[in-house]
């Protein structure tokens, strides 16, 4: 089945958003298990991870079958070769000034009302939703990240 191209940079930008949730209710209930020996054996964590896969790959092809006006995100990454999680990264800020209701959880997922913007460990807590990923967290935001690097 041929995916629906995007009709507009809005609707591009809101599937991203939609994934952000996703992301998001997947790390409030690995808050909720606890222990990460648990992850494995919970069926809604293994629901909202397929769920993201899918998203992401339905975006993804989406994207790809739109004109390039549609996906400005994806000229965004081009240009400045943004990796994925870099654009995941983007979004959810975009999200958090776009979305109060967003903001709202997020700021309740880090206990911290007053705080305008989610930290680094956060942010990785939300993007890194698989054990593999969370592996090459590190690499994405240690002192040898393309983005941190000084050269």
């Amino acid at each position: 089945m041929t995916p629906t191209p995007y009709g507009t940079p809005a609707e591009h930008l809101h599937d991203h958003l939609r994934l952000a949730r996703l992301a998001l209710r997947a790390a409030v209930r690995r808050r909720q298990l606890g222990d990460p020996a648990h992850f494995a054996d919970d069926g809604e964590l293994a629901g909202l991870r397929a769920e993201l896969a899918d998203g992401l790959a339905l975006v993804d092809a989406r994207a790809a079958a739109s004109a390039p006006a549609t996906v400005p995100l994806r000229r965004l990454q081009a240009v400045f070769g943004l990796s994925p999680t870099e654009l995941q990264v983007l979004v959810l800020l975009i999200g958090l000034e776009l979305d109060l209701r967003l903001r709202a959880q997020v700021r309740a997922l880090m206990n911290d009302g007053q705080r305008q913007h989610p930290d680094v460990g956060l942010l990785a807590e939300l993007l890194y939703t698989t054990p593999a990923r969370a592996r090459a967290s590190p690499r994405s935001w240690g002192p040898t990240a393309r983005w941190c690097g000084t050269g």
